[in-house]
């Protein structure tokens, strides 16, 4: 039986919702970062497989809605990028006080924008799950998913204070969170980051699809130029985040769950 709990973690800036998993003898430790907006609802049932099955494997493991999302505490208005660094940063601070034991951070999507060097090099493993380091193409693919899908017009609003308040596809957040997304790129989060951090990058192949595209290509060959213990992980199965029902990546989990292993076997 899994030992499982869900808690508010006093984090930084408010109370953190996060479900934790906790065998008896702990061989490491995952820590899943939600991707942005819409993206952390896609993921979040395959966050909860792969932490079942990593529970198999000694893993404890953190599954959190960030500040201003889901559970948490305060509004998605309230909060700014570096609000998210901080709290992520601070749970890893806690599990290394407490533990020697491998860390794992898994990062789906667009949830390696929340990534910075400091924050990379505090960790053993990065799994990153079809990574998209662009901050500026995310921000703008999110307003162009918005007006298509006729949710909302952008609509802006003047606050007193001189800060402006954006609302895309019903969220209603900062400008000045967007023009902090827009900054993030490979170049700026990977740009000195240790060698011993081995990265994991998966890439997800759907029915059609033999290769990588040219620019998911280019992506990786700019991420191994910055940090060499990066290794190329492509897996035939589906784009569940893309899917419009809930699917299983039962391939894909199965492999993550081997790079798992393979941390253990290493000691």
């Amino acid at each position: 039986m899994i030992d499982i709990t869900a808690e508010f973690w006093p984090g930084p800036n408010g109370g953190l919702f996060r479900i934790c998993r906790s065998p008896d003898k702990i061989n490491g430790h995952i820590l899943y970062v939600p991707p942005l907006f819409e993206d952390a609802n896609r993921h979040r049932h395959v966050f909860t497989r792969s932490a079942i099955s990593a529970y198999q494997l000694n893993f404890k493991s953190i599954i959190y809605d960030a500040i201003g999302t889901g559970d948490s505490q305060k509004n998605l208005v309230d909060v700014t990028l570096a609000m998210w660094h901080e709290e992520l940063l601070a749970q890893i601070i806690q599990i290394r006080l407490t533990s020697d034991k491998p860390l794992v951070l898994c990062l789906p999507t667009s949830a390696v924008l929340l990534l910075t060097t400091e924050i990379i090099n505090k960790v053993d493993v990065l799994q990153l799950w079809q990574p998209e380091f662009n901050g500026k193409r995310f921000v703008q693919q999110f307003k162009r998913l918005a007006l298509t899908q006729d949710l909302s017009s952008i609509k802006t609003y003047s606050l007193p204070s001189d800060d402006t308040i954006i609302e895309i596809a019903g969220y209603r957040l900062q400008h000045q969170l967007l023009d902090e997304l827009t900054t993030q790129s490979l170049k700026s989060i990977f740009s000195d980051v240790a060698a011993k951090v081995k990265c994991f990058h998966f890439e997800l192949l759907s029915d059609g699809e033999r290769e990588l595209t040219l620019s998911r290509k280019n992506q990786f060959q700019k991420l191994s130029q910055l940090h060499l213990n990066t290794h190329l992980i492509t897996v035939q199965d589906y784009k569940y985040w893309q899917a419009s029902e809930l699917i299983d990546p039962k391939e894909f989990l199965a492999i993550s769950l081997k790079c798992l292993q393979e941390i253990i076997d290493e000691g």
